[in-house]
């Protein structure tokens, strides 16, 4: 679970990742939905900071999706997003491991994700298996 304090950082950072939008209008999510699925015991954040204090990057998994009904033993990596000014520093990988980690203890053994295309080498370093061309990958967490 998350505070509060860091609730609205941490959808502004999701707001303002272009990939994670469905259109060029419409947001990823609203926010009553966002904290909605934030407060569900079976969702998992991660959240990284720098050096200075500031939301750099961010993860959210939820073990058994309401999406894909696939079993308390699978997780659905909802979201992943990493401010623009500090991409390819690692702060992704941090946060994915995170929710890696934390998914492992809790008894998850598959972790998938759908994906846009311009995130696939991203999920392929992670070693994650391309499944359905451009939108589904899947690795044990």
């Amino acid at each position: 679970m998350i505070d509060q304090e860091h609730l609205k950082p941490l959808y502004r950072l999701f707001l303002n990742c272009p990939e994670l939008k469905p259109s060029a209008v419409a947001p990823f999510a609203t926010r009553e939905d966002f904290e909605t699925l934030l407060r569900d015991e079976r969702t998992i954040p991660a959240l990284i900071f720098n050096g200075n204090g500031f939301l750099v990057a961010g993860a959210v998994a939820r073990i058994d999706d309401i999406g894909v009904p696939a079993g308390p033993r699978t997780a659905c990596l909802i979201w992943i997003a990493v401010r623009s000014d500090v991409r390819d520093e690692g702060y992704g990988r941090r946060a994915l491991g995170m929710v890696r980690a934390t998914l492992k203890a809790r008894g998850v053994t598959t972790l998938y994700a759908w994906s846009s295309s311009s995130a696939q080498e991203f999920f392929r370093q992670a070693g994650f298996a391309i499944g359905e061309p451009r939108v589904y990958v899947e690795a044990a967490p």
